[in-house]
């Protein structure tokens, strides 16, 4: 490049005198014509036609080239420091951009290690093949580069939900709609398959179909988030109220709403999710079967359990009852006994109402037992009660609750 540079230098001098000498050339030829003029003994002034003129310009030209060459020489100077400086940052950064580029080829190994073993594992929970496995590797890939979520966390919150025994398209619903609610929720991934996977299985939601999966389970999603809005709640709470009290209040008739508020109003009385989770449980049990105490509070309340109750599809036996009489009081009960307590369990009206039910049964009872079977009556009046309560279809929980 310097050689270049001194080249055009050189050109650029040549042109610059080339043109001065042509014009001090035509000078010299005017100056022999005067000097002729001279000898002839013409007069004139002796200012040798411009002479003067043509030395002032030679002189600049001389100058400029002297400015040219230092200009030159000064840019030779600075190329061959650039060179060096440029020759001894490569030597410094050669090593570092190798190392840079070890250290990310080692990242992309290890990562693509964790992702095979991860997808090895959940391929060897389900006891599937690799092309049934493809839709989750391809979901888990997709994920990976559409959520704040990398591959490897779609693949455990899959393989999570595989140990739970649901199917390819299950797990493929319920890890989808568990990336929204980890989001919303700032959680993992998996611990978002937890939170979510306690609702649905908890209230027995429906997962027969990818379509029944995904709307169940976004429902429960939106469900958990409003909560955690409204009430403060975090996913903890959510995750063991969901442990404690989901299956209970199912098993209750109690929806997810009304267990969610009831865990709500306990943690703005500074509650966790496990303690209301617990207590929810109790209360459920207490609700389905209440003990005499209970019923008793509930009278003072002005709550008639009885009416709460729902009457059983299922008559009930007078004979299985007789039995269950023998078998714990020792007393056999005639046949006219049998016929007399199979009316009353028949009369709906009278079970539907405990207190038509009991003085109906001591009736029977009364005229049909003597002696020493009768000091048993009001035990076995007690028992027909239990009997009335364990043949009912049920209890009006939400109502109850509510």
């Amino acid at each position: 490049m310097t050689t270049m540079l001194k080249k055009e230098i050189v050109i650029s001098a040549d042109d610059l005198t080339g043109k001065a000498f042509a014009g001090i050339e035509k000078r010299i030829d005017a100056l022999s014509k005067a000097s002729k003029r001279l000898s002839g003994g013409i007069g004139g002034k002796l200012d040798l036609f411009g002479y003067n003129e043509n030395r002032t310009r030679t002189t600049d030209m001389i100058s400029r080239m002297s400015t040219i060459s230092r200009s030159a020489e000064k840019a030779s100077s600075s190329l061959s420091g650039l060179g060096k400086s440029l020759s001894g940052l490569g030597t410094v950064i050669a090593p570092f951009i190798a190392l840079k580029v070890k250290d990310f080829a080692g990242d992309v190994i290890h990562t693509f290690r964790e992702f095979d073993k991860e997808r090895r594992y959940a391929r060897a929970v389900m006891g599937i093949s690799d092309n049934e496995q493809k839709p989750l590797v391809d979901q888990a890939i997709h994920g990976g580069a559409t959520s704040k979520y990398n591959d490897i966390q779609w693949l455990e919150a899959q393989r999570a939900l595989a140990g739970r025994g649901l199917n390819t398209q299950q797990i493929l619903a319920l890890t989808k709609v568990a990336a929204n609610l980890g989001q919303a929720m700032d959680l993992s991934l998996p611990e978002a398959s937890t939170v979510l996977e306690g609702g649905m299985f908890g209230f027995g939601k429906n997962t027969s179909t990818y379509e029944e999966a995904v709307a169940n389970a976004q429902r429960t999603a939106d469900l958990q988030v409003k909560a955690s809005k409204a009430f403060g709640m975090t996913p903890d709470d959510i995750r063991e109220g969901y442990k404690f009290a989901a299956a209970p209040f199912h098993l209750g008739g109690l929806s997810e709403e009304t267990m969610l508020a009831f865990m709500g109003l306990g943690k703005k009385a500074n509650m966790g999710g496990d303690e209301m989770g617990t207590a929810g449980r109790a209360v459920i049990a207490n609700l389905l079967k209440p003990t005499s105490g209970a019923r008793t509070a509930m009278m003072a309340s002005g709550i008639d359990y009885s009416k709460y109750q729902n009457q059983g599809s299922r008559p009930m036996d007078a004979n299985n009852f007789a039995k269950t009489i023998a078998a714990t009081y020792g007393v056999e009960l005639s046949k006219e006994a049998k016929a007399s307590l199979q009316g009353v369990f028949n009369d709906k009206a009278v079970v539907a109402d405990a207190a038509k039910f009991m003085p109906a049964v001591m009736n029977v009872l009364g005229d049909v037992l003597s002696g020493d079977d009768a000091k048993s009556k009001k035990s076995i009046a007690g028992e027909a009660r239990h009997y009335r309560d364990a043949s009912m279809g049920g209890v009006d929980t939400n109502r109850l609750f509510t």
